[in-house]
């Protein structure tokens, strides 16, 4: 061992002469000695973005002044937030001292919520100068589920949290609407949601429900008028396996199959069909419909009331419906029961699967409509002026309704209908018809005048009215019916090769989940709608990644 040089100093301290000896550096006996540099192994660079509950393995090479690799080395790893990024040590594969220091140049990183963490790696082992090696970590969150309603959207992430973004009342106590995801209040855990027009309710783990935002049409089912900027308790007892908003009005079916409407009623589109032209005490069902009108008389019902076909004459009460699935719309609202056929009940014709209009407004209930020639169906949704259907087991959609904006899946239909709106006729088909092939189908979603499918390839194929950009390419042209910007063949949504296994169609705009944990929207950007403050109010967006809660 060198004999180190030790050069004598003396200062003087308050009259007091003290003498001390400095060693020089080169020849401190505990100078490190060896150099080394880390770095990330070759092919296997450390992440700069996880999802909540997504992890990592980090390792690190080890390299002396001769570019030798070194094992052997003591390495501290750590994270600048642990609540945000978990480091855990991998276990050795032996049992030898050799394997466990080899196995501390791997760490395994834990995303455990959304923020930002940087993960460390530090050598300052006697002998060795001392090295590190650092990455910051952005941890996003996965989302699981979305809904697309009329100017707002929600989705549920990995921890069964709930946010929505957009115009109204989100659910987080403000009437401001937010550009960006914003926490659902109240800190619940949510297994679904579903946003309609300016309302929206999810079911909780347990099954019960919480409704917020606008009551006007009692939409929350609370009982009462009054808006809700945080979630409220729907007044049942009735717990609720799938949710399923329409505009003013909401419909869940239980696990016993037992379904359920509450909200608007003025086009009969709750299902209690126990309305008769009777004089009491048949005139009205039992509990009787509420008058949600401010200047004039408007039906609604402010309390969940079971799905019922209408009874005899001389029947107190309607025949319930077993439903396995419920889609309301805008007016109309169709359903699946146990053996796949579909029944539809409201305002309307041919979006029922009626030939004949079949809409009333006096005092009694629109009959329920079984819809006919079609094969037997595991999903259904419904939408302004159509509804879809993917079959079973052939996982084909079938649509029927208007095809004013090529909803239909088909530039020609094989009938013609004369529209409530507008003095014109249009291509319609009041039974099934096959609306998309050539890619089997896992979901089906319609909103507005669009209808988007998801295919079991992972890709999203869209078509009918792509007014405000909904079927995902805002340069796409050309006419259908009403004259609207559309496209009556499928188009597929470039989503930037990532895989999705979650959809949900808007009134203008569509959401997609993709597996990784993204979230992508696009069509309509108003009202911030999309999740987006690069794309808020921006017009028509191509799909675009929502942006990351705050």
């Amino acid at each position: 061992m060198a004999v180190p040089r030790i050069v004598a100093r003396s200062a003087r301290v308050r009259g007091v002469w003290i003498a001390f000896a400095l060693a020089s550096c080169e020849d401190f006996p505990n100078e490190p000695s060896s150099t080394v540099t880390m770095q990330q192994p070759s092919g296997a660079e450390w992440p700069q973005d996880l999802f909540v509950k997504d992890d990592s393995l980090l390792t690190i090479d080890v390299e002396d002044k001769a570019g030798t690799g070194i094992t052997g080395l003591h390495v501290k790893w750590q994270s600048s937030d642990p609540t945000v990024l978990e480091v855990r040590p991998v276990a050795p594969a032996g049992t030898t001292n050799e394997d466990v220091l080899i196995a501390e140049r791997s760490i395994r990183i834990v995303a455990q919520r959304r923020g930002i963490a940087t993960i460390s790696a530090t050598i300052t082992q006697p002998g060795i100068k001392p090295a590190s090696l650092s990455q910051e970590v952005h941890v996003m969150e996965r989302w699981i589920a979305v809904s697309a309603g009329s100017s707002h959207s929600c989705g549920i992430t990995i921890d069964h949290d709930a946010f929505c973004w957009g115009t109204g009342l989100l659910g987080n106590g403000s009437a401001a609407g937010s550009v960006i995801p914003v926490p659902v209040g109240r800190g619940f855990k949510f297994r679904s949601v579903t946003a309609g027009n300016g309302h929206s309710c999810g079911v909780l783990l347990d099954g019960t429900v919480e409704c917020w935002g606008l009551n006007t049409n009692g939409e929350l089912g609370t009982g009462g008028p009054g808006d809700q900027s945080l979630p409220v308790l729907l007044s049942s007892t009735s717990v609720l396996d799938s949710l399923f908003a329409g505009d003013g009005y909401v419909c869940g079916v239980s696990s016993a199959m037992a379904a359920y409407c509450w909200g608007t009623n003025q086009k009969w589109q709750l299902g209690d069909g126990f309305i008769q032209p009777f004089s009491p005490p048949n005139g009205q069902p039992k509990p009787s419909f509420d008058d949600c009108g401010i200047l004039f008389r408007s039906l609604c019902s402010r309390l969940p009331r079971r799905v019922r076909d209408r009874g005899s004459p001389a029947a107190e009460e309607g025949v319930p419906l077993v439903l396995s699935s419920i889609a309301p719309a805008v007016t109309h609202t169709c359903a699946l029961v146990p053996s796949g056929a579909a029944v539809c009940w409201g305002e309307g014709s041919v979006q029922l699967g009626s030939p004949v209009d079949v809409t009333t407004d006096s005092a009694s209930a629109v009959p329920f409509v079984s819809v006919s020639a079609g094969p037997a169906f595991r999903a259904i949704t419904a939408a302004d002026l159509h509804t879809c259907a993917l079959a079973e087991p052939n996982a084909l959609v079938y649509c029927w309704g208007f095809n004013t904006h090529g909803e239909l899946g088909t530039a020609t239909p094989d009938s013609t209908c004369q529209t409530f709106s507008v003095p014109a006729v249009v291509g319609c088909s009041p039974t099934p018809a096959v609306a998309f092939s050539g890619v089997q189908v896992s979901a089906i979603e319609a909103g507005g005048n669009a209808t988007c499918a998801l295919g079991t390839d992972r890709n999203v194929y869209c078509w009918g009215s792509n007014q405000f950009g909904q079927l995902g390419d805002p340069a796409l042209r050309g006419a259908c019916d009403a004259g609207t910007v559309c496209s009556p063949a499928a188009v597929g949504v470039d989503l930037g090769g990532l895989p999705v296994v979650g959809l949900s169609v808007g009134a203008g705009h569509a959401c997609a989940v993709a597996a990784e944990g993204q979230m992508l929207c696009w069509g309509d950007s108003s009202d911030g709608r999309l999740g987006a403050k690069s794309v808020n109010n921006a017009g028509l967006s191509a799909p675009h990644r929502v942006d990351e809660p705050e």
